[in-house]
């Protein structure tokens, strides 16, 4: 079994107890994973629009498909972000025609983000893009493969969640990808 990782990190500390193993392994780890998404994610073609996007509006233009008519707060929320620094973003895609903002029925106050006609739209086709380029390269996988590389993904992303700072959002077992 190896040793735990201890890599303390500072502008004073130049201390670090990992093996040469272990700093094999984040390697090796690191670089599988940049290679992925290098290959799976970044490698698609986003449609027009969403290619003009900054990485922060595109993020929560995702995040509005995939959970349509949240509270503002609700948004921020979900994605880890202050209230004004939301609005600006959303004032942003809503000039886009990508979102709207709604008045809640029930209650005046409160405005709800949904996504528009024409973003539904692009966001679809964005996503068959990435699940096409995904099952190409998975159709050149033998199937033992595949099932090998489903449950190491898992019991990454189990570990990750674990160990992550608490996040609500994270504990899901299953998002759409990207729907960071």
């Amino acid at each position: 079994m190896t040793p735990p990782i201890r890599v303390v990190v500072g502008p004073t500390s130049k201390r670090n107890d990992m093996t040469p193993e272990t700093s094999n392994q984040l390697d090796q780890v690191q670089g599988a994973l940049y290679r992925v998404l290098r290959a799976l994610v970044f490698s698609v073609d986003l449609p027009g629009p969403l290619l003009q996007l900054p990485m922060a509006q595109f993020r929560c233009l995702h995040t509005v498909s995939a959970h349509d008519g949240l509270r503002m707060q609700e948004l921020a929320d979900r994605m880890g972000i202050k209230l004004p620094a939301v609005s600006q973003m959303v004032d942003r895609l809503v000039r886009k025609g990508l979102v709207e903002r709604i008045e809640d029925a029930s209650d005046r106050r409160v405005v709800r983000v949904r996504s528009t006609t024409c973003s539904q739209q692009l966001m679809a086709e964005h996503r068959a893009q990435r699940l096409k380029r995904l099952q190409d390269v998975l159709s050149h996988m033998p199937p033992d493969s595949v099932e090998r590389v489903i449950a190491g993904l898992n019991d990454l992303a189990d570990a990750a969640v674990r160990h992550s700072p608490e996040d609500p959002h994270l504990s899901s077992k299953w998002e759409d990808p990207l729907e960071l």
